[in-house]
C-alpha cells in the first residue's frame, strides 16, 4: 500500500501543477457591461449607487510618504465636514487618553433613557489604515446623535509607521480599560463591519 502511495504521489504533484495552466487555456474572458443601478433602493442610494468612483479609488502609494499624503489628503475632506455635523446633530467632541492610547469621547445632547450608564466603544473605518486622528470621529458622531449614546471612539495607531497588529491592540487596550468602569453587559464593541449592517 505504502509503494502505492509513493507511486501516486509524482502523479498528483504533476496534475496539481499543470491544472492551472490548462483552467487558463480553456477560460473565457467576460465582455465589459454595465451594471444597471437597482430600482429597489431609494431614490437617495440610487443617486450614490450610480455616481462615479471617487477620484482617489483606484490610489496606489508607492512610498511611505506618498502613503502618508494620500492617508492625510482624505483626512483633511473630512476634517471639513466635522464642525458643520457636530453643530448639525448637536454632539460634543472631547480628546482624551485611554490606557496610553488616543480616543475620542462623543456625548449626544440628550442620552437615551435606556443608554443612561452604556458606553459604545468604536473602531472607525478605513480598514485600520485611513481616517487618522478626529477624521476617524464621522461614524462616531452618527452613532453618538441618533443612538443617543455616549460614544467612545478609538483614535488607533495606524501604519507604515505603526504595522499590524498595533491598531488592533490599541482597540482592545480601550475596550478592556472602558469594562474596568463600565460593566461589559451595559458596553459594546463595534468593529466597522458592524456598524454598517
Amino acid at each position: 500500500m505504502k509503494c502505492a502511495r509513493r507511486s501516486l504521489l509524482p502523479i498528483i504533484t504533476t496534475a496539481l501543477a499543470v491544472s492551472p495552466a490548462v483552467a487558463l487555456e480553456g477560460s473565457r474572458e467576460i465582455p465589459a457591461h454595465l451594471l444597471p443601478v437597482p430600482d429597489t433602493v431609494s431614490p437617495a442610494m440610487q443617486a450614490a449607487i450610480g455616481a462615479p468612483p471617487l477620484p482617489f479609488w483606484n490610489t496606489h502609494p508607492k512610498s511611505s510618504d506618498e502613503w502618508k499624503a494620500f492617508v492625510q489628503q482624505l483626512a483633511e475632506v473630512t476634517l471639513k465636514r466635522l464642525p458643520a455635523l457636530r453643530e448639525q446633530t448637536g454632539v460634543t467632541v472631547e480628546q482624551t487618553t485611554i490606557g496610553g492610547v488616543k480616543a475620542f469621547i462623543i456625548t449626544p445632547r440628550e442620552i437615551a433613557e435606556g443608554n443612561r450608564g452604556r458606553l459604545l466603544v468604536h473602531v472607525h473605518g478605513g480598514g485600520y489604515v485611513l481616517a487618522p486622528g478626529e477624521a476617524g470621529t464621522l461614524e462616531a458622531i452618527l452613532m453618538a446623535a441618533f443612538g443617543r449614546i455616549k460614544v467612545i471612539s478609538v483614535d488607533y495607531r495606524m501604519p507604515p509607521d505603526f504595522p499590524y497588529p498595533a491598531a488592533m491592540d490599541d482597540a482592545m487596550v480601550v475596550y478592556r480599560e472602558v469594562v474596568k468602569t463600565t460593566p461589559s453587559k451595559r458596553s459594546e464593541y463595534l468593529a466597522p463591519r458592524q456598524v454598517a449592517a
